[in-house]
């Protein structure tokens, strides 16, 4: 039972590392003169800054215009930003990530039920 629950641990932190690779996130773009969309119930990714006029993304934990207001504007200006950028899942891809989840859990059943068949099988023979 430990080491079941141990494998089960695993594949679930797995899992949660990989979660953002299985379906590209939604990205809003604001101007950087209104505040950045509320996204309600969404997963964000945390992930969030900055675009130049050539689409460069440039995240806010680098460093950049870590002010609000006039202030924000005027950094903008000064470093070539047009735009805010927030990347988020919506809800609706709820359940596509519990659909993928689900597949992953299932065939890792039907492949220990094939390999306890097998040992079992090979034992009384």
């Amino acid at each position: 039972m430990g080491v079941a629950l141990v494998g089960i641990a695993g594949v679930r932190l797995l899992l949660h590392v990989f979660r953002s690779d299985w379906i590209a996130p939604t990205v809003s773009i604001t101007p950087g003169t209104t505040p950045r969309a509320a996204i309600g119930s969404a997963w964000s990714t945390g992930q969030f800054g900055y675009l130049d006029a050539a689409g460069r993304e440039y995240s806010v934990f680098q460093g950049y215009c870590q002010t609000s207001g006039e202030a924000l504007k005027r950094c903008m200006a000064d470093e070539g930003f047009v735009a805010r950028y927030h990347k988020f899942y919506p809800s609706s891809d709820f359940w596509v990530f519990q659909w993928i989840e689900t597949a992953v859990f299932l065939g890792l059943a039907v492949a220990l039920v094939a390999a306890a068949y097998g040992m079992l099988r090979r034992r009384l023979v």
